[in-house]
């Protein structure tokens, strides 16, 4: 449901080299790909009011292996946000699971093969998205990243080592997509404060 457009930023943010699709396309953004070795860990430790840690450890769903076909899952007409293969549904617009936008933690060496998502994919160490993949939000890899076959992100890739976009991938930059995932991401955090009053 996110319009197209937005402030031009880099569909894809690594700190390690990126490949694009030979005679490039597919990446979209402004620039489309953008290295940025001092982009750490660090870096990316601290995100709003929580980190990076804290984020995968409150993930919605952890995942390993091949995950073949992520989608939407029901449960008497109702979005069942307890099946981990339920990573919300950026399509249709209104349906039962559009307001869900899940934390997935994938373990390193994890495989998408198909399927739909949307919110914020964590790949712990290598990550790879293939076959149909179509996912809406933010992308956060660890370790080396690839897209391939007709994978394809709507929102941001961010990557701490190398990225490879090959085959009919499409990564594009979209403000309203990383907006909408990082506002259904987050996490109540516990605000520190006396636990007494002092009394007259």
């Amino acid at each position: 449901g996110c319009p197209g457009g937005g402030a031009p930023r880099a569909g894809v943010l690594a700190a390690g080299l990126t490949s694009d699709c030979a005679g490039g396309g597919c990446a979209q953004g402004g620039p489309p790909l953008q290295t940025d070795p001092t982009l750490t860990v660090n870096r990316l430790s601290q995100l709003g009011g929580v980190t990076l840690a804290g984020l995968i450890v409150q993930a919605n769903h952890q995942v390993s292996g091949v995950t073949v076909w992520p989608g939407p899952a029901l449960a008497a007409g109702s979005c069942d946000r307890g099946t981990a293969s339920n990573w919300g549904d950026p399509l249709p617009v209104g349906g039962p699971c559009a307001g869900w936008f899940p934390v997935i933690s994938a373990a390193p060496g994890t495989v998408v093969g198909g399927g739909v998502g949307q919110g914020v994919l964590v790949g712990a160490g290598a990550l790879e998205l293939a076959g149909d993949i179509r996912f809406t939000g933010v992308v956060v890899a660890l370790g080396p990243v690839r897209f391939r076959d007709r994978a394809r992100v709507s929102g941001a890739v961010v990557a701490l080592d190398s990225v490879t976009l090959s085959d009919s991938v499409v990564v594009e930059w979209s403000d309203c997509a990383v907006t909408m995932a990082l506002i259904g991401a987050a996490r109540p955090a516990e605000h520190p404060q006396r636990p007494w009053v002092v009394l007259p």
